[in-house]
């Protein structure tokens, strides 16, 4: 019986990490499309000259 609920924590916990994992991955994304539009904007606003 402890040896079922032992796999049972670890398939658990292992799901846990591919969870965390995929919602790190995810915020990467969304971050290198903000640091692009960010960029973008920078590279297409008019520049002063003085």
């Amino acid at each position: 019986m402890a040896n079922s609920i032992n796999i049972f924590n670890l398939k658990f916990e292992k799901s846990n990490a591919f969870a965390k994992h995929r919602r790190a991955t995810k915020i990467t994304i969304l971050f290198r499309f903000v640091e692009l539009f960010v960029f973008l904007v920078i590279i297409d606003s008019p520049r002063v000259t003085a």
